[in-house]
């Protein structure tokens, strides 16, 4: 860090877009997807069609955000046996994921 201007590198990382990955493209599906309610496919569509990921990165954040899709639906399976209903309280919910 040079101490004389303030600058750094971290700050330059911290200047780009926050979602210009894969992985941070995925968290922002994902949020949105349980906050929201949305399809899960629309959302990752509308996300591929974005020019800034190559299709290693696209294909990565397919596979990412299916795949917390499917272990959250397993983990809901798991935690319905313990709790012997359906939970219905999102907040409950997320705070036992």
């Amino acid at each position: 860090m040079n101490r004389k201007n303030g600058s750094s590198s971290e700050e330059k990382i911290y200047s780009k877009n926050l979602f210009e990955d894969a992985r941070s493209c995925t968290v922002k599906i994902l949020c949105r997807c349980e906050r929201t309610d949305s399809y899960l496919e629309k959302l990752i569509d509308a996300e591929l069609k974005n020019d800034m990921l190559n299709d290693f990165d696209k294909a990565l954040l397919n596979e990412i955000s299916h795949g917390v899709i499917r272990w959250m639906r397993r983990l809901d399976w798991f935690l319905n046996g313990f709790t012997g209903e359906i939970m219905k309280n999102v907040c409950l919910k997320s705070e036992m994921h």
